[in-house]
């Protein structure tokens, strides 16, 4: 009955310890070590405004724990409110390309990679279209996207987040034509001019540039192209996300020096655009520029990184698309270039990584701010550590308990047996038990270690 009880407290004290530890925990913290697994898809940015009538662009990116070598990535949109324009696969993270499409509501894309990929990568550009001048459009990933891991051909791919996109009218300004100057009269003679030959007649030789296409006045909203010729000649710029182009902007008239302002609604702050020149001469003939490219200034993002007890998050790594950056000691990183709306951060702080997002104002100009918190991870190796120390001070009490139960001075463990005097550490086999009285004392004046067996009476 004595073990049982015994058995019984030593129950309660690893009981008692374990709660100990799982509070210790709590109040301090930490938490039980997550490890991400699997691979999701999303979009960036997962929000935007765009004017009917210009193009945007859509990343498709995949954040994996896993290191995979194909993906599929199959997209649902309203093509009531969007058109499909194209798929760039510019600066992805996975080298070979398998056939994609896109049209007609649906839009797939699938990519390999020879060596493995993991980490947040770039998937591919999607190009759409507006086609309305209000309401929004959800763009999901359908149930066919899957992404592959490289040791085992596993399908790990385990969720997903879609985009809105949010459409406005365009604007109604425009640019006057310039006022023509009155024709002088000419007095009237008897004499009939001579024939002029025209200026074109004979001319085959197409403008060359004197100065070649660049552009200048960059900012969030604005962008103008200039270039020289060395005849009169048009002045048309095409440009767009990809070498497909899709957006044109032209001066009236004919010039040497050329200058063409892009239209702002179809430039978006922190987007990188393809564009190419062409200048007709009065003979119809043509010079065309080679494709080239130019980013618009983007947004920047001052990004407070915080631990749960609201202290700086130092030498965090935030990340924003393909843009990385470490946090100083006042856990802060400032990232530049990005576009407006929604964006995916990921931030990686005590071993773990994790991903919030911030609502960037397009509306906006200056440097605009946030504070993001994280929680460290407890690494397996520490609660291992800290468990075995409060389960080892846990075992000692309940064994100092137990022996404090059952040891009193001058009772042995054998209710029937008394001891005199100090012990001679006898064993079980030098006693012979008998029944004896509950009340039963040892004789008085025994000096030696004896042992005095009783009868009950």
């Amino acid at each position: 009955m004595r073990q049982l009880k015994n058995v019984q407290r030593r129950g309660l004290v690893m009981k008692a310890a374990l709660i100990s530890l799982l509070t210790l925990l709590c109040t301090q913290g930490f938490t039980l070590p997550v490890f991400a697994a699997g691979a999701t898809l999303y979009l960036s940015p997962a929000s935007k405004t765009v004017v009917n009538g210009t193009t945007f662009a859509v990343s498709v990116r995949i954040s994996t724990s896993e290191t995979i070598n194909a993906v599929q990535a199959d997209l649902s949109y309203p093509a009531d409110k969007i058109d499909f324009i194209s798929i760039d696969p510019s600066g992805t993270a996975f080298d070979v390309g398998a056939p994609s499409s896109g049209g007609g509501g649906n839009v797939s894309i699938a990519r390999g990679s020879t060596t493995g990929v993991s980490g947040d990568q770039l998937v591919a550009i999607v190009n759409f279209k507006a086609k309305v001048s209000s309401g929004t459009a959800n763009v999901n990933f359908a149930s066919g996207s899957a992404a592959v891991r490289l040791s085992d051909n596993a399908n790990v791919y385990s969720g997903s987040s879609g985009g809105t996109y949010t459409f406005a009218a365009p604007s109604t300004t425009t640019t006057p034509a310039p006022a023509s100057s009155p024709t002088p009269k000419t007095p009237t003679t008897n004499t009939k001019p001579a024939a002029q030959a025209s200026p074109s007649a004979g001319d085959t030789t197409a403008p060359k540039f004197t100065v070649a296409p660049t552009v200048t006045n960059l900012s969030l909203r604005t962008a103008t192209v200039i270039w020289q010729t060395d005849e009169p000649s048009t002045s048309l710029v095409d440009y767009g996300l990809t070498t497909q182009y899709g957006l044109t902007a032209q001066t009236p008239g004919m010039a040497q020096d050329h200058s063409v302002v892009l239209d702002t609604t179809g430039l978006n702050a922190g987007t990188t655009y393809h564009f190419r020149v062409t200048s007709k001469d009065a003979a119809g003939n043509i010079l065309n520029s080679s494709d080239a490219t130019f980013s618009m200034k983007g947004h920047t993002a001052i990004i407070k990184i915080t631990d749960t007890k609201n202290k700086p998050a130092k030498s965090a790594t935030v990340k924003i698309g393909d843009k990385s950056k470490k946090t100083g000691a006042d856990g802060t990183v400032v990232i530049d270039n990005l576009p407006g709306g929604k964006q995916v951060v990921s931030i990686t702080f005590g071993g773990r990584t994790q991903k919030s997002s911030i609502e960037i104002d397009d509306s906006k100009t200056e440097p605009q701010n946030f504070t993001l918190t994280v929680r460290p991870l407890v690494t397996p190796t520490g609660v291992i550590t800290l468990g075995l120390i409060v389960v080892a001070a846990g075992a000692v009490a309940a064994w100092l308990w137990s022996r404090k139960s059952r040891i009193k001075p001058g009772l042995s463990s054998s209710p029937n047996v008394y001891v005199g005097g100090s012990s001679n550490n006898l064993t079980p086999s030098d006693v012979t038990p008998t029944l004896s009285s509950p009340h039963a004392k040892p004789p008085t004046g025994s000096s030696d270690t004896t042992i005095h067996p009783t009868q009950s009476s």
